[in-house]
């Protein structure tokens, strides 16, 4: 999932990895995701949902519905929540659902390129761009 919202925001994953239990994209090597100035929050909400892509992938192939936002205390939840931080204050909720609401969205219309990867993590334990 989150190679697919990177993809979508017009990045680049050069490599994802995944374990039994455990797995990491390899962000764009220009650094982290961060958000241009935007009053409104639009762009960074936008950007988070890059971060919320590991939930929504799993809400999606499990046949899950969303029922309002979901915390994870994890690495992927608190890069969203400093990227929200700086316009929507701490932990807010309708900051992080509107991201969660955007990565299902991107990754519903994208399905078939989530399977795609997901079919070559499961059976390599690696992708690359390359």
């Amino acid at each position: 999932g989150h190679v697919v919202l990177l993809e979508w925001l017009g990045l680049d994953s050069p490599r994802a990895v995944a374990t039994t239990t455990d797995g990491l994209t390899q962000l764009p090597a220009h650094g982290e995701v961060v958000a241009p100035p935007d009053p409104t929050g639009e762009l960074a909400a936008v950007a988070a949902a890059m971060f919320h892509a590991g939930i929504a992938a799993e809400l999606i192939h499990f046949g899950m519905h969303w029922h309002g936002p979901i915390y994870l205390l994890h690495d992927d939840h608190k890069r969203a929540e400093a990227l929200l931080r700086a316009v929507f204050g701490a932990h807010s909720s309708g900051a992080h659902a509107f991201a969660q609401r955007v990565a299902l969205h991107v990754l519903s219309q994208r399905w078939g390129r989530v399977q795609e990867i997901a079919a070559v993590l499961a059976d390599k334990g690696e992708w690359s761009a390359q």
